[in-house]
């Protein structure tokens, strides 16, 4: 069954009201926390399909979703180096398309433990 819920505000019993436009405006529309170390692998994420690796400290997310231009904004980034307890920003995000965006981290290519990342913008 199909269906069409319309609101403009979203009210929770304890934690307050929220309008629809922030959901719709504000949210990230995809976030993962994956490893890079030997392969890639998801841990966990929310509107990402498959990360595939581009090498040493390089990879590309690909959306479940697509987005519904290349003008979104990845805020942030971070990754636990190999072999460290040293977490990096990993910033560096090129190749912006509707449905993946190319991602490295730096200072210098290094695969990361654990790298995270989560995405502004309107799906398509």
């Amino acid at each position: 069954m199909a269906g069409t819920i319309a609101a403009d505000t979203l009210t929770h019993s304890t934690a307050g009201s929220l309008t629809t436009d922030y959901v719709v405006n504000g949210s990230a529309k995809a976030w993962c926390n994956f490893t890079s170390i030997s392969s890639t692998a998801i841990n966990d994420s929310l509107n990402v399909s498959s990360i595939s690796d581009q090498g040493t400290g390089f990879s590309t997310p690909s959306y479940s979703s697509t987005f519904a231009n290349a003008v979104y904004s990845i805020p942030t980034s971070s990754g636990e180096l190999v072999g460290t307890s040293e977490w990096r920003l990993c910033p560096r995000s090129t190749g912006f398309a509707t449905g993946s965006t190319a991602m490295a981290c730096y200072p210098g290519a290094m695969d990361a433990n654990y790298q995270c990342f989560e995405i502004q913008g309107d799906l398509a």
